[in-house]
């Protein structure tokens, strides 16, 4: 769902991202691509992440700065929390198009 809707919203924004998961466990990448490799995952514009980090921590969805951590949910994340993780991810998206 999370993964889903988050590449959804970047297509929609024109925003070179996309996030990548397995199970919980998921990552976004700021590259015109789907991520296979360490090589293509330290490729993701990093002024870009930090742009991203910094909308959701103001919207209270923590998200460290790094751009290779992974991030993760658990069974605790019910629908109402992950929509309002998608609604801080837009707005991150819609900032880091602003800033392109």
């Amino acid at each position: 769902y999370l993964v889903k809707r988050f590449n959804e919203s970047a297509e929609e924004l024109g925003v070179a991202a996309r996030m990548q998961g397995l199970a919980g466990q998921f990552q976004v990448y700021f590259v015109d691509r789907e991520v296979t490799n360490y090589r293509e995952a330290i490729r993701t514009d990093v002024k870009k992440v930090e742009i991203f980090q910094k909308v959701l921590m103001a919207n209270k969805i923590l998200y460290l700065p790094s751009p290779l951590f992974h991030h993760g949910i658990t069974v605790a994340h019910g629908k109402e929390e992950l929509d309002s993780v998608i609604e801080a991810m837009e707005k991150g998206l819609k900032e880091v198009k602003k800033a392109s």
